[in-house]
């Protein structure tokens, strides 16, 4: 049984090395007892060596200082609470945050040697994100013990709030410095794809789509109870499709809202819509998403995707598994594919029904 709770707070203790506390407006520093414990790669990045040194936790004062001066402009928990059951939103609000409390802590790092620091806001963007990449790629080497252990979607989650934070905050100074910040924060990003096509945001070109989910108790029966819906977004499609062309399957997403169903037996159920941007992007979701279901489930082609495979297989409108007597469907029409996992045979075709039904509409 993973542990989640015990994981992430391990994870935390291990790679943060301060934090500000938006409800008590405290910033906390962290202080390990000698002998300290080396701490991981990002805490380094952010100041901390092991132990209590005042020069090295300056840079994580600039970056937790940076947190309570923008709480006390913008209410960092009332921004929190706007993105409330949108887990996508959420993350994306945490990397403005984060992205530029970053920008701040090396803009102070560089202030001595030259000049004022306002020279870190005009840095590149890509050249910034070159770096992120490599040093994100060290990651498993070079963090904690919790770091390298822990699921991909901890590690690279933790690590886009700050790595694609800073880069998209880049963006916004290169125009006009903090201008463009405050009013980020004012209007802020509102998907994961905001944060990782920057001009999207800015050109204002692509907002999210507010995918509403009809009511499912029935189609799923008496013998499932739903725990809860959330939206999934572009980014943590990517990691959960990293295998399998993640990165260009995620592409062109548009919206999506997924319910997580417990059934009998300690089973778990899944009813998931999504929407893209055309019905080519859909279907290389798809494409991908069959293959993932593959590996996920140990049938037949479950190689990850290679070099000489540039784009995701074309598979029929309507895919289906079956596995330990369970029932894994997909279903692409037009933009939309619909995913409904773990159900039986006729489960599965009420909710497919069901979901096929839900709403779309523009983010208020």
């Amino acid at each position: 049984e993973f542990k989640t709770e015990e994981t992430m707070l391990s994870l935390l203790s291990e790679e943060v090395a301060g934090f500000y506390d938006p409800k008590s407006k405290e910033i906390f520093l962290i202080r390990e007892p000698p002998p300290a414990t080396k701490p991981g790669l990002l805490a380094r990045l952010l100041g901390a060596s092991g132990g209590f040194n005042k020069d090295e936790h300056k840079a994580t004062l600039a970056h937790e200082m940076t947190h309570a001066l923008d709480d006390q402009h913008f209410d960092l928990d009332k921004l929190e609470d706007s993105a409330k059951g949108n887990d996508d939103q959420a993350l994306a609000l945490h990397a403005l945050v984060e992205g530029e409390a970053t920008l701040v802590m090396l803009a102070d790092m560089t202030r001595g040697k030259n000049g004022d620091g306002r020279d870190m806001l005009k840095s590149s963007p890509a050249a910034m994100d070159v770096t992120l990449r490599f040093l994100q790629g060290i990651m498993p080497f070079a963090g904690g013990k919790t770091f390298r252990n822990a699921p991909a979607i901890f590690r690279e989650t933790m690590l886009f709030s700050y790595f694609k934070g800073i880069v998209f905050v880049l963006h916004l100074t290169n125009a006009d410095e903090w201008e463009s910040v405050n009013r980020a924060f004012r209007e802020p990003p509102r998907s994961t794809e905001q944060i990782l096509h920057p001009e999207k945001y800015l050109e204002h070109s692509d907002e999210p789509v507010a995918v509403t989910l009809p009511p499912l108790g029935d189609a799923a029966g008496e013998a499932w109870q739903e725990l809860g819906q959330n939206v999934l977004g572009e980014f943590q499609i990517t990691i959960l499709l990293k295998r399998h062309w993640g990165t260009r399957a995620a592409a062109g997403w548009g919206g999506d809202r997924y319910a997580v169903f417990a059934g009998p037996d300690d089973k778990l159920g899944l009813a998931w819509f999504t929407t893209w941007d055309t019905p080519e992007d859909a279907a290389e979701f798809a494409g991908a998403y069959a293959r993932y279901m593959g590996t996920k489930l140990d049938l037949g082609d479950n190689r990850p995707a290679g070099p000489n495979e540039p784009s995701p297989p074309a598979v029929p409108d309507r895919f289906r598994l079956e596995h330990a007597g369970r029932t894994y469907a997909m279903v692409h029409r037009n933009n939309d594919v619909v995913v409904v996992e773990g159900f039986s045979d006729a489960e599965t075709e009420r909710l497919v029904s069901a979901v096929l039904k839900a709403q779309k509409g523009p983010r208020e």
